[in-house]
């Protein structure tokens, strides 16, 4: 999904995460070193990183942020530009 402005990060929810990494046939890229280095803000509320994923997708690669919230892939807005 697009977000529409609400992240400045592309993110993902850590159960979909759980799903996409069942189901991915590429390599994935998964960083950990990052844990708890961004902060993402969801309206009123916020949640921490837990773990960044480096996704192909159709315009090119994508770091996704996963957090522990339930949202599906959120594509950012600032990673369209500069893809």
């Amino acid at each position: 999904m697009i977000d529409i402005g609400a992240s400045k990060k592309s993110t993902i929810g850590y159960g979909q995460y759980l799903v996409y990494r069942t189901t991915a046939n590429d390599n994935m890229d998964i960083n950990t070193m990052q844990t708890g280095a961004v902060n993402v803000q969801f309206g009123i509320g916020s949640t921490v990183l837990i773990e960044l994923v480096v996704v192909k997708t159709l315009i090119g690669l994508v770091n996704f942020h996963i957090v522990k919230a339930d949202t599906p892939f959120l594509l950012c807005l600032a990673d369209m530009d500069r893809l």
